[in-house]
């Protein structure tokens, strides 16, 4: 081996590329690696449910002025910045803090303060009752990416089957 990387777990590695470059704290799957070591307990080889999150409402995102609103690491206004969010754009709401909202947009987890989300409610009507379902996301860490969507195939073909029988 001629190039070795550190694999610091949740899909991250560190490594060093040379002095151009320097010392690189990346995603695992950013880089074409042909060898590679995990240490032992970071990573099993087989799907481990690491999350359960149940959707408790979707909230729209808002704002009195600016385009978008930043989705947080942590639930602080210090905290890193995971993404810009669009106004008007729809997220889950997966668990309710203080003045803040731990919410999933585009498969990514986040935080959000409560000001900048609007909850959404379920109209009803006469004719058309509001839907009663519940959703959930599931964080699994798998070997590989090809893993990883095989998985998520298996799962869709068996909810397409679970919705044919009912």
């Amino acid at each position: 081996m001629s190039h070795t990387g550190l694999y610091l777990g949740d899909g991250y590695v560190m490594d060093a590329r040379g002095s151009k470059s320097g010392v690189i704290y990346s995603r695992l799957e950013d880089y074409k690696w042909t060898h590679w070591g995990i240490p032992k307990g970071l990573y099993t080889g087989e799907p481990v449910i690491e999350e359960v999150f149940e959707v408790l409402y979707q909230a729209k995102v808002v704002a009195s002025t600016g385009s978008n609103v930043r989705m947080r690491k942590t639930a602080s206004t210090s905290s890193t910045i995971l993404k810009n969010i669009k106004l008007g754009k729809i997220v889950d709401v997966i668990e309710e803090l203080d003045g803040w909202l731990k919410i999933v947009y585009e498969g990514e987890t986040g935080y959000m303060m409560s000001k900048f989300l609007e909850k959404i409610e379920n109209t009803v009507t006469e004719s058309e009752p509001a839907p009663v379902s519940k959703a959930w996301y599931v964080k699994v860490e798998c070997e590989s990416k090809d893993d990883a969507n095989n998985l998520v195939a298996a799962i869709a073909k068996l909810a397409k089957a679970k919705a044919v029988e009912e």
